[in-house]
């Protein structure tokens, strides 16, 4: 080829041989381009391990997950959703709290109630044990709550009563024949309330509770909060780790010990559903409260 070449260039003037340097050019590409692309392929894959590579002395980014009715939850750290569930915004931020801390929220807090013996009636007097059966305790979800209480023989008519904090009356059932009463209108929320029954008999009337007995409170849920329980209870696939946020956080302890422990049937050897079950601090064995 270079002797062809000189021989041109003496004949012609011209350097090359016609459509040699061409060709020269199509060998050199068809060997470079495939060398340029695994070379750009290899800087790729070097600049992704570069950018996903965690910062020295950086955490690992791991992803917990609980499994729930409706499927699996879970979280990053410092304890954000990222998958499971459709929840409103003010329902994740209640699930990640309880995320992060490995605890249930507390309830309200709540005053003290009055002293016995500011309620009408002296126990001391009948031998006779006669006690009411609800409502009783905090989270009280319906603002029209059934009262209930135990019969007592020789009665002839109930009357229940309604108290605040400071033993002002809030409602009265009437005169009653049976042992259990629904008021007509309803009872306020978010409130210390008292109650108690009085039967008439033929040696006078009987109350329960009465001193020395403590007196019988409950307290009604609060609206919003109601609302966003009864809603959870009403989801297809309900979750329980809100449910028993929700319940906690109203107060419910033995409600949502019962979700909790479900949750924990669900995560075997979970630490975080131990915690959260753990942080309530309810015996096994008690029932939820009516």
């Amino acid at each position: 080829a270079m002797v062809a070449e000189l021989e041109n260039f003496r004949e012609t003037g011209e350097p090359g041989i016609p459509g040699l340097q061409a060709r020269k050019h199509v060998r050199v590409w068809t060997w470079l381009v495939p060398v340029l692309a695994a070379s750009l392929a290899v800087v790729a894959v070097s600049l992704w391990r570069t950018e996903t590579r965690p910062a020295p002395g950086a955490p690992a980014v791991t992803t917990v997950a609980l499994l729930d009715a409706a499927g699996a939850l879970q979280f990053n750290p410092p304890g954000s959703l990222v998958a499971g569930g459709n929840f409103s915004p003010q329902d994740r931020s209640l699930l990640e709290t309880a995320f992060r801390s490995g605890q249930l929220p507390a309830g309200p807090a709540r005053p003290g109630a009055p002293p016995a013996e500011s309620l009408r009636g002296d126990q001391r007097k009948s031998t006779r044990k006669w006690e009411i059966l609800q409502p009783s305790g905090p989270g009280i979800l319906s603002a029209l709550p059934r009262f209930e209480w135990q019969p007592l023989p020789g009665a002839r008519s109930y009357r229940v009563e309604v108290f605040d904090g400071t033993l002002n009356p809030v409602a009265h059932s009437g005169m009653l024949h049976g042992t259990m009463w629904v008021p007509e209108t309803p009872l306020p929320r978010a409130a210390i309330l008292l109650w108690q029954v009085t039967a008439w008999t033929a040696g006078g009337p009987v109350s329960a509770p009465a001193p020395p007995a403590p007196p019988a409170r409950f307290e009604l849920v609060e609206g919003e909060l109601a609302q966003r329980i009864e809603a959870a209870k009403a989801r297809s696939g309900q979750s329980h780790l809100l449910l028993a946020a929700l319940y906690s956080q109203a107060g419910m302890r033995r409600e949502a010990a019962a979700e909790a422990r479900q949750l924990r049937a669900l995560n075997p050897g979970s630490a975080l559903a131990d915690s959260l079950l753990a942080s309530l601090n309810e015996p096994e064995s008690l029932p939820p409260t009516k």
